[in-house]
């Protein structure tokens, strides 16, 4: 930089430049360039800028990297098994490696060398961190041997696969092999077949069907994993693309040589469905069991058609409907309702009722699920049928609310009118939530899979800590909060829903005056489902800091939970002892008046 007169001159200071690794071993010749980036206008005398060259040799030195070691493979193993790989590799170069990472592969090889298009691919692992002259490390990993793997191999491994690290001349020593070889046998394979199909000589479009069926493994090998079975209709027997699929079920457990298992499902017949069926399983559909040569004879059908009828349609409106006069969600309440068959034909079958409850006589998907009643029955036209509901109130606001009923919910019979199969009920229940005191406990048994809801009254600026107390210690137990509206397992504003804790604490800030409502939720419950549930306002304290140690290098945050904080909280770091230094604070984030981040500045400390 700087000014270069006429005829003026200026010397160079030495520079150290890095020849790159990549550069093989030879004579070269070095040239020295001035005004490398033209920068300086010189008309025409740009071609002189280059020195004459100075002749130096390279010598190239390099890492090697060599697999020192490979463990021996166990002398026989089946297809399908795991291996465990263990291998050594040191760089026996005179340089440090030139990456900071590579990759290694372990191959199964018949002759032991790579090459050839007859080695087995098991996988790789990435090594992290530069490896210096005569330095080792040593890898470990487990592989699952290919499902239909059979033969003699020796363990290969080929280090630095990508070559990621300039080995120069020692490219070629990157690989080993195992001493001894290990023995691969086919695994004896499954054979599941459908032995017997169990449907209904008769069935009705729309309606459910119950079907039952067995699976046998007559194969020489168990089979492990998950399945499933899928059932379908054809009109004549032989399974093709064009028979109707009807469902499926699951198979989640094993099954061991000659053994078998019976299911049964019930499964609906598509509308406007009528002929003669036969009803086709078909075990493992996707094919999730390895069966090698066996996979053609996976299915079976009732050799005994099922005549599949037309239903003529009927028309069922709801009629009346009884609710209690009070509710309380999450406890149990009674609903009795009549629906008639309006229509000239019979309503003969099995359907489903839904009943909701709803702020208003016109149900919409916002209004919640009370419970469903199955109906099995041959109501005739002109006749009726009753019945009862007893299941646990929704999560609602305190309010009056319709019961709305929805007779034949999935539309499994068919109908000359389904937009009269919903009435909401005339009379409302006043639905109102337990009040939880402030200081004093409040019990009740929860199952699994259900909830409790109370409300509290809270003025603003409080702070308030729930504490449920669960007596069985095999719990599994939430616990959520909202203001002005019931809280849900998805709306809420606040929760603590750690998984798999029977006692929970939740603190929460009451930034306005008004009702703040509780649910409790119990996901699973072992022993004893009884449980306790006390709220407290606690006074300005600090209840827990998430971290507990900091450097004296710079600066460190600490979460700090607690009660009451404010924006003119000041918050400080004493050391221990009677006359410890005090810290104070170099930043905060008051999160709420329960979580504030607190940065403490230990310099020097």
């Amino acid at each position: 930089s700087g000014l270069l007169n006429a005829g003026g001159s200026y010397a160079g200071t030495n520079v150290l430049v890095s020849i790159p690794q990549t550069v093989t071993s030879g004579t070269y010749r070095v040239f020295f360039t001035t005004d490398a980036r033209n920068q300086v206008y010189e008309h025409t005398a740009n071609d002189n800028n280059a020195s004459a060259p100075v002749t130096i040799t390279i010598t190239q030195t390099t890492a090697d990297l060599q697999v020192t070691a490979v463990s021996d493979p166990p002398s026989t193993l089946l297809s399908g098994d795991q291996l465990s790989v263990f291998w050594t590799v040191r760089n026996l170069g005179i340089s440090p490696a030139n990456s900071a990472y590579w990759n290694d592969r372990v191959y199964l090889s018949p002759d032991g060398v790579l090459g050839g298009g007859d080695d087995v691919y098991l996988g790789s692992v990435q090594r992290n961190g530069a490896l210096a002259p005569n330095e080792s490390y040593d890898a470990t990993r487990t592989f699952t041997l290919p499902a239909e793997l059979e033969g003699a191999f020796r363990i290969v491994v080929a280090t630095d696969f990508d070559n990621r690290v300039v080995e120069g001349a020692f490219e070629q020593n990157n690989t080993a092999a195992s001493l001894n070889s290990l023995i691969v046998s086919l695994r004896p394979a499954p054979d599941l077949q459908v032995t017997a199909v169990a449907a209904p000589t008769s069935a009705s479009a729309g309606q459910p069907f119950d079907l039952a069926w067995t699976v046998r493994n007559f194969g020489p090998g168990p089979a492990n994993g998950s399945w499933y079975d899928s059932i379908y209709l054809s009109l004549d027997q032989i399974l093709d693309e064009g028979d109707t699929y009807l469902g499926y079920s699951s198979r989640p457990a094993n099954l061991a040589v000659d053994a078998s298992y019976t299911r049964t499902a019930s499964l609906t017949i598509p509308k406007g469905q009528a002929g003669l069926y036969y009803v086709f399983v078909a075990a493992d559909a996707g094919n999730q069991i390895n069966e090698r040569s066996r996979e053609s004879n996976n299915l079976g059908y009732d050799p005994v058609s099922m005549q599949i009828s037309l239903l003529p349609p009927a028309d069922l409106v709801v009629g009346t409907i009884d609710v209690p006069v009070n509710g309380v969600p999450g406890r149990n309440i009674t609903i009795d309702y009549t629906v008639e068959n309006q229509g000239e034909n019979p309503a003969q079958g099995r359907w489903t009722d839904s009943l909701y409850l709803s702020s208003d006589d016109h149900w919409d998907v916002g209004d919640l699920l009370i419970g469903r009643v199955d109906v099995q029955a041959n109501v005739p036209g002109g006749g009726s049928y009753s019945r009862s509901l007893t299941a646990p109130a929704p999560g609602v606001n305190p309010g009056l609310y319709h019961v709305i009923v929805r007779s034949d919910i999935l539309n499994h019979l068919p109908e000359l009118n389904d937009a009269n199969n919903l009435r909401a009920s005339l009379d409302r229940v006043d639905m109102d939530v337990e009040v939880l005191e402030l200081g004093v406990p409040t019990e009740y048994d929860l199952a699994s899979g259900a909830a409790a809801y109370y409300k509290l009254d809270v003025p603003a600026g409080e702070t308030v800590r729930f504490v449920l107390d669960s007596i069985s210690n095999d719990a599994d137990t939430e616990v959520y909060v909202r203001y002005g509206e019931m809280a849900s397992r998805t709306k809420f504003d606040f929760a603590a829903n750690e998984p798999f804790h029977a006692d929970q604490t939740l603190t929460i800030p009451a930034e306005q005056t008004g009702t703040y409502y509780v649910l409790v939720y119990r996901r699973a419950v072992s022993g004893s489902q009884r449980f306790s549930l006390t709220a407290n306002l606690v006074p300005f304290s600090i209840s827990r800091a998430a971290s507990t140690a900091g450097g004296d290098s710079g600066q460190f945050t600490i979460k700090i939970e607690g009660a009451k904080f404010a924006q003119g909280t000041e918050f400080e770091l004493v050391a221990p002892g009677i006359d410890g230094e005090i810290y104070g604070a170099v930043r905060k984030f008051v999160q709420n008046s329960t979580v504030a981040y607190v940065t403490f500045d230990l310099t020097f400390a």
